[in-house]
């Protein structure tokens, strides 16, 4: 079982949790905390409670992922969902639960209001880790299949993370995959060992620069520019990424501090690049035009012939 969720705005999620393209099945499996209006209007009473906090996110988005040899009946789905109330504090706020249903498989949203009725804000710290214990407990309760995670009972090496939307999003962007960056850097960092010297070298010399961030502690900006969390890309903790580094001077191998500097230098080393090429292009061109036969040379490149008559 695969339990995931996130504090959310709410903005748009009515209608996303209600969309039934692509033979998709939904059911509303009610509301609780509210009186009987439509799923629309509810969420957005929910999210109106902000107004009187400083909460930005007052909503909790939540999924519940059974595995798909093994569905779950209503009395199932209770347990599941109480046990994840429990893990998360969210026993007593208002809820509303909505099923999907696709190709005979099921899952189910969990959507909170994080504000209780003494206008305190639910907090979502540690919520991978309340995940992982509440899918733990719902399988072991149920007999299902044990699913490893990061987290607890892990079995063997670390599953490899999932790159963050923001990531897919600038990869896009910038037309360079994130997926591919985090191909190749896992590369590198597996070819020179875990040893901080060697991999930094092998990224300088993929035109790749590691800066001391603020937010976070070890970024990684890639040859276009694009900006990445450097444990993300390896599948490692802080700790573990800090272990590695525990020996290095950093005053002398990342003399650029500023993110948006190396962005800078990364975009106009880009720059002179394509510049180079447009250049080598041009004089090709003209000592093309130069040893082309004297009847040819007045012909601008590109330009169609026209015979004299």
């Amino acid at each position: 079982m695969i339990i995931k969720g996130a504090a959310s705005t709410g903005k748009g999620l009515a209608d996303y949790l209600l969309r039934t393209d692509n033979g998709q099945t939904v059911e509303l499996w009610g509301v609780r905390g509210d009186w009987s209006r439509d799923l629309k209007e509810t969420l957005e009473h929910w999210r109106s409670d902000r107004l009187a906090t400083a909460c930005a996110k007052p909503l909790y988005h939540a999924q519940i992922n059974p595995a798909p040899n093994r569905p779950l009946t209503r009395d199932e789905w209770t347990l599941a969902i109480e046990e994840f109330e429990n893990a998360l504090g969210l026993q007593r706020q208002p809820r509303a639960l909505v099923k999907h249903e696709k190709k005979q498989r099921a899952h189910l949203h969990l959507v909170y209001s994080r504000i209780d009725a003494q206008g305190r804000i639910i907090s979502d710290s540690w919520n991978y880790l309340h995940h992982e214990r509440a899918a733990r407990a719902i399988e072991q309760q149920l007999g299902l299949e044990i699913t490893p995670g990061p987290l607890i009972d892990r079995i063997g090496a670390r599953p490899q993370r999932t790159l963050p939307q923001r990531a897919i999003q600038q990869g896009d962007t910038l037309k360079l995959g994130a997926t591919v960056v985090q191909r190749e850097v896992l590369d590198l960092y597996q070819r020179t060992g875990p040893t901080a010297t060697p991999f930094l070298k092998a990224l300088q010399h993929a035109d790749y620069h590691l800066l001391l961030g603020d937010q976070c502690r070890y970024v990684l900006v890639d040859p276009v520019g694009g900006v990445h969390n450097l444990a993300w890309l390896l599948g490692l903790t802080l700790a573990e990424l800090e272990d590695v580094f525990k020996d290095q001077s950093w005053d002398q191998e990342t003399p650029v501090r500023s993110v948006q500097q190396a962005q800078r230098a990364k975009v106009t080393r880009r720059t002179v690049r394509l510049q180079a090429a447009q250049e080598r292009r041009a004089l090709d061109q003209e000592t093309a035009l130069e040893q082309a036969p004297a009847e040819k040379r007045d012909v601008h490149p590109g330009l169609s012939r026209t015979r004299e008559r």
